[in-house]
């Protein structure tokens, strides 16, 4: 099971420059779990473009909305 490639290219694209942002969706795509799972994607992942050329397509995960939904069980998984 794997990300769709323009999913990572697109998380890449929005977190680039920003190192522990670029580090915690290196850790998402090569874990290969949680953005293969719909109920992950369709809540936390929201989609758009670049504003300064209109067509580079950026992802970003709402981590706060995330870690509550982990911490509060709304999120199932394991303690790994």
């Amino acid at each position: 099971m794997s990300t769709p490639p323009a999913l990572n290219t697109a998380l890449r694209a929005c977190a680039r420059g920003l190192h522990p942002a670029e580090a915690a969706i290196d850790l998402l795509i090569s874990h290969a779990l949680f953005l293969c799972r719909n109920d992950f994607r369709d809540r936390f992942v929201r989609h758009g473009v670049s504003i300064t050329n209109g067509t580079t397509a950026l992802a970003t995960i709402d981590w706060s909305a995330a870690v509550t939904a982990l911490d509060t069980g709304d999120l199932p998984s394991s303690g790994g």
